[in-house]
């Protein structure tokens, strides 16, 4: 089953951006328990996630604070 989100252009690529954070830590070597590596990775998961929980809103002004 799919959701209506995961088809939208900017959540794929939301997805793509976190995977490319996790790859560019790895890279250069950073410690995943690290201060700017946690800041990092939360930050860009919350990018998907909030596109996620706004595609679930069902009124406008709710969609808009996620999306926006």
């Amino acid at each position: 089953m799919t959701f209506d989100f995961e088809k939208f252009p900017v959540y794929n690529l939301a997805l793509t951006f976190t995977k490319s954070i996790n790859s560019l830590l790895e890279e250069i070597n950073i410690s995943k328990n690290s201060r700017i590596a946690d800041q990092l990775i939360r930050a860009s998961l919350s990018i998907p996630l909030n596109i996620a929980e706004g595609a679930g809103r069902f009124h406008r002004a709710d969609k808009k604070t996620f999306i926006l």
